[in-house]
C-alpha cells in the first residue's frame, strides 16, 4: 500500500515479515517506509503504534492520501476489519477517527482514489464480491452512499483505481473466477 505526499512514496506494510533485512522483528504494528526519489533512498520512519486492537497482519487494505496524511481503511486479517485509521505524515503519528455516516460494510481487495475532498471506494469482497460506490467525505470524516445511474462495472475485486480530473477510473479486476480487463469511468 503506497502513497505519494509532498514528494515521497510512503509504503505502508501491515501484513507478514516486515523485518527483510535484519533478523529483529519490528515494534510498530504498521511499519512505514519512505522512499525519496530524489535520493533514490528508503527509510523507515518511526511511529506510534495503532490503537491495541490493530493487528498487523491485515491484508486487502486501502490507502488514499489527502493533504499532508495517509487514511487507511479497511482490510482483513482473522475477521474484517471497518476502521479508518490516518497517517499524519508531520508528526508521524497515527489516528483512529471517528466517522459516521452511511458506514460501508468492511471488505478486502477494493480499490480507492481521492476526488477533490472526498476518498471513494468501489469494489472488493466481503463474503461476495461487490459494485458499490460509497465516498469518505475527508474534511468532515462521514461517509455518504453514492447512489450510481448507468451501466455499472460488475461486481469485482482485486482491481484498481485512479482519478484523473474529475473522474474515477477502475481498471481490470478479479471477476467470479477469471481475470477481467475492461475498464469503466464515472462519466
Amino acid at each position: 500500500m503506497t502513497v505519494s505526499i509532498e514528494g515521497k512514496v510512503y509504503s505502508f506494510d501491515s501484513f507478514g515479515d516486515n523485518s527483510a533485512d535484519s533478523d529483529e522483528s519490528s515494534e510498530y504494528l504498521i511499519d512505514v517506509y519512505t522512499f525519496d526519489p530524489a535520493s533514490y533512498r528508503w527509510d523507515i520512519v518511526p511511529t506510534h503504534t495503532l490503537p491495541e486492537d490493530q493487528s498487523n497482519n491485515i491484508m486487502g487494505r486501502s490507502v488514499v492520501a489527502y493533504g499532508q496524511s495517509a487514511y487507511l481503511w479497511s482490510g482483513w486479517n482473522s475477521s474484517p476489519v471497518n476502521s479508518v485509521n490516518r497517517f499524519d505524515s508531520v508528526a508521524m503519528t497515527w489516528s483512529r477517527p471517528e466517522v459516521p455516516g452511511e458506514v460501508p460494510r468492511q471488505r478486502v481487495s477494493l480499490s480507492s482514489c481521492v476526488l477533490s475532498q472526498r476518498m471513494y471506494i468501489f469494489g472488493g469482497l466481503d463474503t461476495n464480491s461487490s459494485n458499490s460506490v460509497r465516498f469518505l467525505d475527508l474534511e468532515t470524516l462521514e461517509w455518504y452512499h453514492v447512489p450510481t445511474s448507468g451501466k455499472a462495472p460488475g461486481r469485482r475485486c482485486c482491481h484498481t483505481a485512479a482519478a484523473i480530473g474529475t473522474r474515477m477510473y477502475a481498471l481490470d479486476a478479479y471477476l467470479k473466477g477469471s481475470v477481467a480487463n475492461d475498464h469503466y469511468d464515472n462519466s
